[in-house]
């Protein structure tokens, strides 16, 4: 599968990182609000790492992945109701910085929530995704897009349930009948939409089945639509089969090896 030639970012790996530092300094001085853009120069730098190494062996990659997965969840605990301030930890950088509930940053949203959720699935962090997964249920629906969000909501929760607790029979039948309700809504999606190559992966986990052809379809959409040197929805499906015993057979360099097989982290 070949690598989309979208630029990183402007500058070298170094830039990028000092990057990072200048968005976390302005993250510790004004707080939730400063979550965000911190998160984009994390991907960013990542990208850039990964233009370097396909399979981002490399010290930084891992750290960096948890600390994204810590500035997405804290932003989207910023944006509930009745939470108490805290502190947001950045491995990457070994610091942290205050973050309080902020009503200014409206939501909560379900695509935050995705971002957050997916990145927890990929360095295998039960403490975010367990988290994530209580905290789903404040989301709402707000339009007919709003359903197939909250719908692939259901469905990543699901799989990790079924991850997570492989011999509990009680909450096999409930991810069971998660799943097909889920991929019902899902399957009303146009066939153009962006939503339908993942769907198709999810198919094919929720039946227990290799879904390497499926994703690498969708990597290949992924690929010509220009999206980032990391593909970190399909990133996160494919944490997700590494984790169920239906690993991929194929690589991508879009899919680093290094994050797909990640030891769990609890």
């Amino acid at each position: 599968m070949s690598r989309s030639t979208q630029d990183a970012g402007a500058g070298t790996v170094a830039d990028l990182y000092a990057r990072v530092e200048r968005a976390a300094a302005a993250a510790d001085r004004t707080g939730a609000v400063g979550l965000p853009p911190l998160t984009d120069a994390l991907l960013d730098y990542l990208d850039g790492l990964s233009a370097q190494d396909p399979t981002l062996d490399h010290p930084h990659a891992r750290p960096a992945v948890r600390t994204a997965t810590r500035t997405t969840h804290k932003y989207f605990t910023a944006c509930l109701p009745h939470i108490s301030p805290g502190q947001c930890e950045l491995p990457l950088l070994n610091m942290s910085v205050g973050v309080s509930p902020d009503e200014t940053l409206g939501g909560p949203f379900p695509h935050d929530w995705v971002q957050a959720f997916e990145l927890a699935l990929v360095c295998r962090s039960y403490v975010d995704a367990d988290a994530l997964h209580r905290q789903r249920f404040v989301l709402q629906r707000q339009d007919a897009g709003t359903d197939l969000m909250l719908a692939y909501t259901a469905a990543l929760v699901a799989l990790w349930k079924r991850k997570q607790w492989p011999r509990n029979r009680k909450l096999r039948t409930e991810v069971k009948a998660d799943l097909q309700s889920a991929l019902e809504v899902l399957s009303g999606a146009p066939a153009d939409s962006a939503w339908t190559p993942r769907v198709r992966v999810l198919g094919q986990l929720a039946a227990g089945k290799n879904a390497d052809g499926e994703l690498a379809a969708a990597v290949t959409s992924h690929a010509e639509s220009g999206g980032r040197r990391i593909a970190w929805d399909l990133l996160a499906l494919a944490s997700l089969a590494e984790d169920l015993g239906l690993p991929m057979e194929s690589e991508s360099d879009f899919l680093p090896r290094h994050l797909r097989v990640w030891p769990a982290d609890r």
